[in-house]
């Protein structure tokens, strides 16, 4: 099952739009650390038939690691980003929030029921949250190769993100979720009003044959990153244990569930989550204003529920915000 999706934010903190890839390294003779220059006067487009894209690349994604700005944010923070979003767009909301209970979230696990609304955010323990930060630099760095305007001599900045703020609904349930849009397609898109319809989205990835991790795993991440985002492809970049890119492929929707039907349904996932979020609606209507832990045990479908004692969640300065505003009632979130 696959939410309807449609924009709600055009404006525009980075534009980044997808390389000529396959012009990049035809004929070149490019050394690991010199793709660069390829950057300099050629806006690259995507000519021919994507679907079929496959490309052999050397791209090695520690190039200029000295001079990397790395990711200091946190994931409450980015919360506090998209409730600041919502405040400055409530006349677009307004409908939205008239409907009955709806979820607002980035991806979910603390939640807290106010006045018909649910709030999830996707907590991680912060030693967890850095135990590769080696990879996750890397993820950042292949995003600077392959988007245009961008100079991969320079240090990658992985605070940077633009994201997409998207409406739609899964089974009864009303979804507010924002989603990072790593590049568009210049061909197809919209410069003044981009939507993920016109996005690629961009992952680098270590293929462990022997234990199929990637159709398992992987490929059913990203399957479900196109179906509920409304995203056409993925374009992968898949590299070596020391971080040497060798060759790009993209991939559908339909792609990704072909090679993982030995492994997943995505639309029994999509069921699972319509059933998770009913439950959370029904437990947190328990206790309005606690903010409460939901954890899934891996490869089970038990979901354990507790009590926290977690506070201004979502924070003060937002819910007294739509207190004014009339969406909740004056004292709900305490």
């Amino acid at each position: 099952m696959v939410p309807m999706v449609w924009i709600l934010d055009h404006t525009l903190r980075e534009r980044r739009f997808i390389e000529d890839t396959a012009n990049m390294y035809r004929g070149r003779g490019r050394s690991k650390t010199s793709s660069a220059s390829s950057r300099g006067g050629n806006r690259g487009r995507q000519g021919g038939d994507m679907r079929s894209f496959r490309v052999s690349a050397e791209l090695d994604l520690n190039t200029a690691k000295e001079e990397e700005k790395p990711y200091t944010g946190t994931l409450l923070k980015t919360s506090e980003n998209f409730f600041s979003w919502i405040l400055s767009n409530m006349d677009d909301l307004t409908e939205i929030f008239s409907c009955e209970t709806k979820f607002v979230f980035l991806k979910n696990v603390f939640t807290k029921f106010l006045n018909g609304i649910v709030y999830l955010l996707n907590h991680k323990e912060e030693e967890n949250y850095a135990l590769e930060p080696q990879i996750s630099r890397w993820g950042h760095k292949f995003q600077q190769f392959l988007t245009y305007g961008e100079n991969v001599k320079e240090g990658v900045v992985c605070n940077r993100d633009y994201r997409c703020v998207m409406n739609g609904k899964l089974g009864s349930h009303n979804l507010l979720f924002s989603a990072s849009m790593d590049c568009f397609n210049q061909d197809i898109c919209d410069f003044e009003s981009l939507d993920p319809s016109s996005s690629i989205l961009l992952k680098c990835s270590f293929d462990n044959q022997k234990k199929n991790s990637l159709e398992r795993f992987k490929m059913y991440d990203w399957c479900v990153s196109l179906a509920a985002a409304n995203i056409p492809h993925i374009l992968v970049g898949f590299r070596t244990v020391d971080g040497i890119v060798n060759l790009l492929k993209l991939y559908t929707e339909d792609d990704l569930r072909n090679h993982g039907k030995a492994f997943w349904d995505i639309n029994a996932g999509f069921t699972f989550v319509e059933n998770v979020l009913s439950f959370i609606e029904k437990t947190t209507k328990t206790k309005p204003g606690t903010v409460f832990s939901f954890t899934k045990s891996s490869y089970t479908s038990h979901i354990k529920v507790e009590e926290t004692n977690m506070e201004n969640f979502p924070p003060k300065w937002f819910t007294e915000e739509l207190e004014e505003s009339g969406i909740l009632e004056h004292g709900s979130h305490n």
